[in-house]
């Protein structure tokens, strides 16, 4: 199953209020290490501060770049977007801040974003069936003040199934490197329910 959420993007939450100087910091090796500041336009991908509105923060560990917005996948811009929060002077960026929504023809949604004090929050991303434009199939659901260990550039993720949890993981540094470590195995929805669309509307005020 394509990751929608992991691909379009992989932002952490951290707090550097205060700590610039812990900010663009290279280790014994001049690689990359720590939080990076990265502009950001309107919609929240990466840009020049000439044009930025907002900014957020790039992770590395030690050159290898764990949570990003420079490498933000470009898709959402085909839908319609809205932005429900302070959209401040061009070239005067704040830490950003507030609700990200995209829809596909004005009324379905496909993302939604939400960030505070320069902290993502939380995150969704909407899959949708042939047969069923109005309820999402499948969803990616991120949960970024959930940190594995309190650990930063970690988080907590769900995939959900006609609104049901499939499975569930962490994001974090493992055996493996950084990646997303399942936490248990769920089972897949119902057939009966898959095939009946017995499944109630949660998402009716989109």
């Amino acid at each position: 199953m394509i990751r929608l959420l992991l691909i379009m993007f992989s932002v952490f939450s951290l707090h550097v209020s205060g700590q610039s100087d812990a900010l663009n910091q290279l280790n014994d090796k001049g690689e990359k290490n720590g939080y990076w500041l990265q502009y950001l336009d309107s919609m929240a991908y990466p840009t020049d501060s000439i044009n930025a509105y907002f900014f957020g923060y790039d992770l590395y560990d030690n050159g290898q770049k764990v949570s990003r917005y420079a490498g933000r996948n470009n898709e959402l811009e085909e839908y319609d977007f809205v932005f429900d929060g302070y959209l401040p002077e061009k070239g005067k960026p704040i830490a950003i801040n507030g609700l990200f929504r995209w829809f596909r023809n004005g009324t379905q949604i496909v993302n939604m974003e939400i960030y505070k004090d320069g902290n993502p929050v939380y995150a969704n991303a909407f899959q949708y069936s042939e047969s069923d434009q109005k309820n999402p199939t499948y969803n990616e659901v991120l949960y970024f003040a959930r940190l594995y260990h309190n650990i930063p550039g970690t988080f907590y993720w769900e995939e959900h199934w006609y609104r049901k949890v499939g499975k569930k993981y962490w994001f974090r540094r493992g055996p493996k490197g950084w990646r997303s470590y399942r936490i248990r195995k769920y089972p897949l929805p119902k057939i009966l329910d898959v095939l009946t669309h017995r499944i109630p509307n949660y998402f009716s005020s989109f």
